[in-house]
């Protein structure tokens, strides 16, 4: 009994202790996701840097998985990425994305600078303007 009264608190220290900093995972290093967890970025914006960033700079993308959704069309991905770099492929939807096109940026993982613990960061929707 008591092991299954220890593990909430234990989880919630936890988590606790990775969320004490605020901190905000963006494609452009620019733009910010609102609190419904979306954000607007130009298509030359998201091709010219290609990467996931930490602001601050707590830490490092070391994994995530995009899904695109056009106006028209047919959703596509998901795409599992181990780096913070976006693929060739990735870069091609990019490129072909359109005004109003959305990106879906999931299951981020972060490797923390300072004791290298692994975290999972909130998911955010990127929309072309």
């Amino acid at each position: 009994m008591r092991k299954i009264l220890l593990l909430p608190l234990l989880v919630a220290s936890c988590c606790a202790s990775a969320l004490g900093q605020k901190y905000y995972v963006t494609v452009d290093g620019k733009s910010f996701p609102d609190k419904k967890g979306a954000m607007t970025v130009t298509r030359a914006d998201m091709a010219e840097k290609a990467k996931l960033t930490v602001v601050p700079d707590i830490g490092k993308v070391i994994g995530y998985s995009m899904s695109y959704l056009p106006v028209r069309g047919e959703y596509g991905g998901p795409w599992s990425n181990k780096q913070a770099e976006m693929t060739k492929q990735e870069k091609f939807v990019v490129g072909q994305s359109r005004y109003g096109d959305k990106f879906f940026f999931e299951d981020i993982t972060i490797k923390l600078n300072s004791t290298g613990e692994i975290i999972h960061s909130n998911s955010f929707i990127v929309e072309i303007q």
